[in-house]
C-alpha cells in the first residue's frame, strides 16, 4: 500500500540537508546569493549535520538528534493518520502534521463559503436594482450601486472564533444604519469621560439597547450578518452628530470581542500571550483533554452511571468522629490533645459543610465518610471548619477556635510533604488538603502562615501539572490512577469529577488571590482544557431512583470563556460561574503583561479596546450570568436545610451584601495597579520590599495621572458601589437602613481584604484631588485624634450615593436584576458626574469606622490594614507624615 507523506515542518526543513549540499557548502563556505538588484550579501556558514539517516537509499543528514528521530517516522511509521476530509487521500506519520493539514481544509472551506455568500448577496442586489425604476433623476440607482460595493462584515460569529485566520478587511458601510445603535460599546472608557460629561443621549459613549439586542440575536444565529461596531475618533463622532458623513480615514477596524478572542485563543499566533515557555501545546497530549477519560470509563459516562443508583453512606457519617479517628488525628498532631476544643471536632466538620462546601464544592459530600477519609484531609477540613466558628449565629465559644485551627495548620504542611502520597502523580486528597490549607493560611491566621502560603503556592501548582487535572497524561498509566480494580463506576466518576473540581479550584485560587493580593499568576486560561463542573443537582444528590436528574453535559471551560467574552449566555453550575470569572481575570492579567512588556499587538483596535471588551465582559458576567454579585442563591449551594441553624448570616438569602467581591476588584485592577495606591496610602513595604521615598514620589505621580483620567473615575465608581453594598441597604427596598459589618462574623474568604483595598483606593483618589478634610494635625502630626468628623461613615456613603443618583437619574445599587447594558451605561454616567459631587474627601468618619472594625480581627493581616487605614485618617486630618511605620508591628 502506498502512503502519501507530508513533511511540512519548518524546523525540520531548515535542519535537513543533503550530501550534495554539504559538498557545496564545503567548497563555498561563504556562499552568496544574488537578489533582483544583483547585490551580493553574505550567507552565514551553517554547521554541518552529524546525524545521518541509516535507511537504505536515504542520504538525509540532520543537525539535531530529535529531527533525525522525527524523520525516521517517514520510513517506519508507528501510527498512520489519515485525513478525515472527503476526497482527500493524504496520510501522515505525525499527528501535528495532520492537524495543520486539516486547518488548511477549514480555512479553504471558510473562504469558499464567504465567496459563495458574497456572490449570493451580489446576485440579490442586482435583482433588486433591476426592479427599481430609474425615472427619478437617477439618484436611487446611484445610491444602490454605491451600497452594493460595500460588503458587510459578520461580527462575533462562531466562524470568527473557530477560524481566526479568516480575515475580512473590507470597509464598513455606515450609511444604512439610520441611527447610532451601531456605535461601539467599547468607546466610553477611551474617550467619553475625556470629552465631557456623559448624557443619556450621547450616542458616542453608551452601548444602546438595540445594539445589545442585535448582538444577542446574532449569538444565536452565527450565520446572520449584523452590522459591526465601529471605533471612531471624537472628532468623527461630533461630525456625525451634526449630520455629516465621516470620512473613511476616521474609521478603524471593528473593536469587537471576537478580535480579542481570535488573538487570544489562536494557537498559531506567534505573539501568544502569557509565558511562551509554559504554554501548552493543545494539539499534542501534554494536557488533559476532557474528551479523554483518565479512568477507563466509557464516553457516555453519565448515561452509564445514571442507570445504577449508588450505595452512598449515611449522611451522619459525613461528620462523625469516633474515638478511633480522634486518636489517629492526635497521633499526627499531638498538640491538639491538650486543647479544650478537641471535643468540637464534629462541630467543626459541620461548619466545613455549611460554610466552605457551599461556596467551593470540591469534595463529593454524598459519598464522603470520615471512617475512610485520609487523616490528612480530615485534619484540613476540621481546620477549615474551625475558622468559621465565630461566624456561627449561636456561637458560644469563649476562646477563638482559630487558636485550635492554628495548632493544626502550623505542622500540617510538613505532615503533607512528609506523607508517602506526596509525589507526582499525587493522590487527590493531597491536592485538596493543600488547597484548604492555603486558603486558611492566607485569610484566617497570622502573618507567618500568610507568607508561607505564598511561598508554597507554586508547589501545589507544580504538583497539579504532574497530575491528571493539568498535565501528566493519565491515559498512559491508568492503573496507577486507579489501583482499586474493583471500584464501582460511581467511585470512578466521583474521583474523575473530584480531580477536575480540585484543579479548577486551584485555578480559582491562583487567579482571584492574585487580584486581591497583587502577585503574578502561575496558571492561565490556556492551561485549562477541562470541562466546567457538572450540574449541582448531580454533584449534591444522593441519587435514589426518584432523585436521579436528567443528564446535563458540562460545557468545556474555554468554550464557556469565549461565550462570556462575546457576552453570550452560558449555562453552568454555581461553582462553574466562579471559574468563568477566573478565566476573565487571567485574560486581564495576560493582556496587562503584554502591555508591560511593550509588545505590539497584531491589530491597532485590539491594543486600544481590550480593556473595554473585558470591562463589558465583567459586567455581563455579574448582571446576566450571576444576576448580581449580591445574589446569594446564584453564589452558593443552599439545598441542605438541615444545617441552616448554624449557617452564618452572610451566607443566607436575607443578606444583601456583595458575595463576589473579586468582581469589583477586577474592574478596579483593570485600570490601576494594587501596588500604586497601597504605597500611596503609606504602606512601608510590600512583599518584604521596602518603599523608598523615591518610590513614593513615583506612585504619587502615577496616582495623580490616574485620578485625573476617565479610568480613575470609573474604577472609583466601582469601588463606591462595593461600599454601598457592604454598608447600606439597596436603593429599591422599602426601608432604608445601615448594615453592620464585623470581620469576625464574615464567612466569605476574600471580602475583608477587598474592603480594605477599596477603602484605600477611594481615599487615594479623593485625597489626591482635594487634599485633607481638615488641617487639625498639620502642626502636630503625632497629636491626639480630633474629637469629631464632619460626617460619619454611613452618612458619607448615603450622601455620595444619593447625589450620584440625582445627577444621573440612574440607580446602580438595587436588589432587582439589572441588564448588563443598562448597568454598564449607568456606571459610566455616574463616573462622568463624579467630579460634581462635593466634599468626597470628607472621609475621616468612614475611615474611622472601617479601621475600628478591622482592629478586632484575629487575622493579623486585617489588623495591619486597620493601622494603614488609620494612617490615612490622620493624613485626612492634616498630618503631613506619609509612612505608616507601625503597620507591621507585632504589638497591638
Amino acid at each position: 500500500m502506498s502512503i502519501k507523506m507530508e513533511h511540512g515542518s519548518s524546523s525540520e526543513s531548515q535542519d535537513l540537508i543533503s550530501n550534495d549540499q554539504l559538498q557545496n557548502l564545503s567548497n563555498d563556505g561563504e556562499g552568496s546569493i544574488s537578489d533582483s538588484s544583483n547585490k551580493q550579501r553574505k550567507r552565514k556558514k551553517r554547521q554541518t549535520g552529524v546525524f545521518n539517516c541509516d535507511f537504505e537509499g536515504c542520504d538525509k543528514v540532520f543537525s539535531r538528534a530529535e529531527h533525525l528521530a522525527r524523520h525516521k517516522l517517514n520510513h517506519n511509521p508507528t501510527v498512520i493518520y489519515h485525513c478525515p476530509w472527503d476526497n482527500c487521500e493524504k496520510s501522515f506519520v505525525r499527528k501535528d502534521l495532520l492537524e495543520r493539514h486539516s486547518k488548511r481544509h477549514e480555512v479553504r472551506k471558510a473562504k469558499e463559503e464567504a465567496k459563495a455568500r458574497e456572490r449570493a448577496n451580489n446576485t440579490d442586489n442586482k435583482r433588486k436594482r433591476r426592479k427599481r425604476t430609474t425615472d427619478d433623476d437617477g439618484v436611487t440607482a446611484m445610491k444602490n450601486e454605491n451600497e452594493s460595493s460595500l460588503p458587510k462584515i459578520p461580527i462575533n460569529s462562531l466562524d470568527s472564533i473557530i477560524l481566526p485566520n479568516v480575515v475580512d478587511e473590507s470597509r464598513v458601510d455606515i450609511h444604512d444604519y439610520g441611527n447610532e445603535s451601531h456605535l461601539s460599546a467599547a468607546n466610553p472608557e477611551l474617550n467619553a469621560l475625556q470629552d465631557g460629561p456623559i448624557t443619556t443621549t450621547d450616542a458616542t459613549t453608551l452601548l444602546t439597547e438595540r445594539n445589545h439586542q442585535m448582538h444577542r440575536h446574532h449569538s444565536h444565529n452565527p450565520h446572520s450578518h449584523i452590522s459591526p461596531t465601529l471605533t471612531m475618533s471624537p472628532q468623527s463622532m461630533r461630525s456625525l452628530s451634526a449630520g455629516a458623513v465621516p470620512s473613511s480615514d476616521h474609521l478603524n477596524p471593528p473593536a469587537s470581542p471576537s478580535n480579542l478572542i481570535n488573538w487570544l485563543f489562536d494557537d498559531n499566533n506567534p505573539a501568544k500571550i502569557g509565558n511562551l515557555e509554559t504554554l501548552p501545546n493543545f494539539s499534542g497530549d501534554n494536557f488533559f483533554n476532557p474528551n479523554d477519560d483518565p479512568f477507563g470509563l466509557s464516553s457516555n459516562l453519565l448515561d452509564d452511571i445514571l442507570q445504577i443508583p449508588p450505595n452512598f453512606p449515611n449522611p451522619a457519617q459525613q461528620t462523625s468522629i469516633t474515638p478511633e479517628i480522634r486518636q489517629v488525628l492526635i497521633n499526627l498532631v499531638p498538640r491538639i490533645a491538650y486543647h479544650d476544643y478537641l471535643q468540637y471536632l464534629e462541630k467543626f466538620m459541620d461548619l466545613y459543610w455549611t460554610c466552605f462546601h457551599i461556596q467551593y464544592p470540591i469534595i463529593h459530600r454524598p459519598s464522603f465518610n470520615t471512617a475512610t477519609c485520609p487523616p490528612i484531609l480530615l485534619l484540613s477540613m476540621i481546620m477549615t471548619g474551625a475558622s468559621y466558628a465565630t461566624a456561627e449565629p449561636s456561637s458560644t465559644f469563649t476562646r477563638d477556635p482559630r487558636e485550635f485551627a492554628d495548632l493544626i495548620a502550623e505542622p500540617l504542611r510538613l505532615i503533607i510533604f512528609s506523607s508517602d502520597e506526596f509525589h507526582p502523580p499525587s493522590e487527590i486528597h493531597i491536592i485538596q488538603s493543600l488547597l484548604l490549607l492555603e486558603c486558611y493560611e492566607r485569610f484566617a491566621s497570622n502573618r507567618k502562615l500568610h507568607e508561607r502560603a505564598f511561598l508554597h503556592h507554586g508547589t501545589t501548582i507544580q504538583l497539579l501539572r504532574r497530575s491528571p487535572g493539568m498535565g501528566g497524561n493519565p491515559l498512559k498509566n491508568k492503573t496507577d490512577y486507579h489501583r482499586n480494580k474493583n471500584a464501582t463506576i460511581w467511585e470512578k466518576w466521583i474521583e474523575f469529577e473530584s480531580v477536575k473540581r480540585s484543579t479548577l479550584f486551584a485555578f480559582y485560587i491562583d487567579s482571584t488571590h492574585s487580584i486581591v493580593f497583587g502577585y503574578q499568576l502561575m496558571l492561565f486560561s490556556n492551561h485549562v482544557q477541562l470541562d466546567l463542573p457538572c450540574d449541582d443537582e448531580l454533584w449534591e444528590s444522593y441519587l435514589t431512583p426518584t432523585e436521579i436528574p436528567n443528564r446535563n453535559d458540562s460545557l468545556p471551560f474555554l468554550v464557556g470563556l469565549k461565550k462570556v467574552l462575546n457576552r453570550e449566555p452560558v449555562k453552568t453550575s454555581k461553582f462553574g460561574k466562579k471559574i468563568l470569572m477566573s478565566g476573565l481575570l487571567t485574560v486581564m492579567s495576560q493582556m496587562q503583561q503584554r502591555d508591560l512588556q511593550g509588545s505590539i499587538l497584531e491589530t491597532e483596535q485590539l491594543r486600544d479596546s481590550w480593556k473595554e471588551t473585558l470591562s463589558l465582559a465583567f459586567d455581563y458576567w455579574n448582571c446576566d450570568i450571576m444576576e448580581g454579585c449580591c445574589n446569594t442563591e446564584s453564589a452558593y449551594l443552599l439545598k441542605d436545610q438541615s444545617l441552616k441553624s448554624i449557617r452564618p448570616y452572610s451566607l443566607t438569602t436575607d443578606d444583601t451584601k456583595c458575595k463576589i467581591p473579586v468582581y469589583h476588584m477586577a474592574q478596579i485592577t483593570l485600570r490601576v495597579q494594587h501596588y500604586d495606591y497601597f504605597v500611596y496610602a503609606g504602606a512601608p513595604w510590600r512583599m518584604n520590599v521596602y518603599a523608598e521615598p523615591s518610590d513614593y514620589e513615583l506612585v504619587e505621580k502615577k496616582i495623580r495621572e490616574w485620578a485625573n483620567s476617565s479610568a480613575g473615575k470609573i474604577s472609583v465608581i466601582y469601588g463606591y458601589l462595593f461600599l454601598f453594598e457592604m454598608f447600606l441597604t439597596p436603593q429599591d427596598v422599602p426601608i432604608q437602613s445601615n448594615l453592620e459589618y464585623s470581620p469576625e462574623t464574615d464567612a466569605i474568604l476574600n471580602r475583608l481584604n477587598v474592603l480594605a483595598l477599596v477603602t484605600l483606593l477611594i481615599w487615594s483618589y479623593n485625597y489626591n484631588l482635594d487634599g485633607p478634610e481638615s488641617k487639625l494635625l498639620e502642626e502636630d502630626p503625632e497629636g491626639k485624634w480630633p474629637e469629631y468628623s464632619s460626617e460619619n461613615g454611613y452618612d458619607h456613603l448615603r450622601r455620595i450615593r444619593d447625589q450620584l443618583t440625582k445627577l444621573t437619574g440612574k440607580k446602580v445599587h438595587t436588589i432587582a436584576h439589572q441588564d448588563s447594558v443598562h448597568f454598564h451605561n449607568a456606571m459610566l454616567q455616574q463616573a462622568s458626574k463624579l467630579d460634581l459631587v462635593p466634599k468626597k474627601h470628607h472621609m475621616t468618619g468612614l475611615l474611622g469606622m472601617i479601621s475600628q472594625s478591622f482592629s478586632k480581627c484575629y487575622w493579623e493581616v486585617g489588623v495591619e490594614f486597620s493601622r494603614l487605614i488609620s494612617n490615612c485618617r490622620r493624613r485626612s486630618f492634616g498630618s503631613p507624615k506619609v509612612r505608616c511605620d507601625n503597620m507591621y508591628s507585632t504589638q497591638l
